[in-house]
């Protein structure tokens, strides 16, 4: 396990949105490549990038990872006959 040191307590707080926002998209990639649909992580990352907003962090990587599912859930849902 990596160790990683922040010099403020607000690099840390980003670092956590972002490792956050990772996971969610590493869960919903897994749900994606099996052809099932993921709105509930869609709507996880979206609430993410809500929160980091309000409490004034970028949320360019939470975006970033909400774009690359949403597509991918948009592509599956055509495919399969799967509307939101």
């Amino acid at each position: 396990m990596a160790m990683h040191n922040y010099m403020t307590d607000r690099e840390h707080n980003q670092a956590a949105l972002d490792i956050a926002a990772r996971m969610v998209f590493d869960r919903a990639s897994n749900i994606l490549r099996d052809g099932n649909p993921v709105h509930d992580e869609c709507k996880a990352l979206q609430v993410l990038s809500y929160t980091a907003i309000f409490a004034s962090y970028s949320n360019t990587t939470i975006n970033t990872f909400y774009d690359l599912v949403n597509e991918e859930n948009d592509k599956n849902d055509d495919q399969d006959g799967w509307r939101k």
